[in-house]
């Protein structure tokens, strides 16, 4: 007999039953890219370009838009119930990866690297160390009247919305002079 599964733990890519060639589930980032293709709409992407085709769209123009504006609103993650300090802002010294904040024990919070190029034997740090070693070299900083009412009137002018932050991929910094 097979095995019973509560039908919260169905993911969607389970209850439709979109499979590779091969036979297995999509995953979803095979599926993000999917949605995210103009193809269906009766364009076509080339080298980071739409261009209209000669096909015929199965799908409308606004649907698309409609599937964009809901892919991009969602966001990964539930609200923190503690700030991570340093979310966000750090590199792995050694591999470059990106350094992220976890809480342990619901009480501590320590950074490590995540690992997404590989094998990194970078140690975790604990908030404290790890302000510790970000402190003294801040604590040189000095920062004039002047140069803090510049930041305050260029924040007032462009606040900083990390949703509109772009992603930088191979093409783009390919791109750069």
């Amino acid at each position: 007999m097979g095995e019973s599964v509560h039908p919260s733990r169905v993911t969607v890519r389970q209850r439709i039953g979109l499979r590779s060639r091969k036979g297995a589930l999509v995953y979803k980032a095979a599926m993000a890219i999917i949605l995210a293709n103009p193809i269906y709409t009766g364009e076509f992407r080339w080298r980071g370009v739409v261009y209209q085709g000669k096909h015929k769209p199965i799908i409308s123009r606004e649907l698309f838009n409609q599937v964009q504006a809901l892919l991009h609103d969602r966001h990964r993650g539930g609200p923190s119930k503690r700030d991570i300090a340093f979310r966000g802002l750090l590199k792995c010294g050694q591999c470059g990866c990106a350094i992220c904040g976890e809480v342990k024990k619901e009480r501590y919070v320590y950074y490590h690297c995540t690992h997404s190029k590989g094998d990194c034997r970078q140690a975790a740090i604990s908030e404290p160390n790890l302000s510790k070693l970000l402190g003294a070299p801040l604590k040189r900083l000095r920062v004039t009247q002047e140069r803090a009412e510049w930041i305050l009137q260029a924040l007032k002018e462009q606040p900083y919305r990390p949703a509109e932050v772009p992603r930088v991929g191979p093409a783009a910094v390919a791109g750069r002079t």
